[in-house]
């Protein structure tokens, strides 16, 4: 069982985001935000997952049975403690990371709204991602990553990305797998 927080106002808001120095790490920040008491007597939180600094989570409106995507965007604020801001699917957020079970079991957005516009992101990151890691790399296929093109020389290992020469100075990296991730495929060395 998490540790109990007692309710409270946050120490300090900046723009939206809730700080608060009882919140000395992020396991702290989640459970706080995961605790029961959060959602009210008229809510139940479902289901929740943390991808990087985004708590994502599905709650239910208990008077109309009505299931909600939220995000509780995280970050430190070092003396302050960690923080969050909060924001509904129906905001249609920027961060598109959301688990696509969420979509799935949360109730269908009106057409043309906030959310389904927000939704078709969510998914269209997901397909993204699964066409990169799909993707065929071989020695001299040159990628641009940070407005630098760069050559595949060979593989530097499991998840460890590549090493990379820098065009055209030749200058060898390690480019990581998250990166390589990032990049974009311009084709075959010349």
């Amino acid at each position: 069982m998490g540790t109990a927080f007692p309710l409270f106002y946050p120490e300090k808001q900046i723009m939206g985001w809730s700080y608060s120095t009882q919140w000395r790490s992020k396991k702290q920040l989640v459970e706080y935000l995961t605790d029961s008491y959060r959602f009210g007597e008229n809510q139940e939180l479902l289901k929740s997952s943390v991808v990087g600094n985004n708590h994502w989570y599905l709650a239910k409106l208990k008077t109309t049975g009505e299931i909600w995507i939220g995000l509780d965007m995280m970050q430190s604020g070092r003396e302050d403690g960690w923080g969050y801001k909060d924001l509904t699917a129906s905001c249609g957020p920027v961060v598109v990371n959301c688990p696509l079970s969420f979509l799935k079991a949360a109730s269908t957005p009106e057409p043309d709204s906030f959310d389904a516009k927000w939704r078709e992101r969510v998914i269209a990151y997901h397909e993204s991602k699964k066409l990169k890691a799909k993707r065929n790399l071989e020695p001299g296929v040159v990628v641009e990553y940070g407005g630098n093109e760069y050559a595949l020389e060979e593989p530097a290992g499991p998840r460890m990305g590549w090493y990379v020469n820098r065009l055209p100075d030749k200058r060898r990296f390690r480019m990581s797998a998250r990166q390589l991730g990032q990049a974009e495929i311009r084709g075959a060395n010349h």
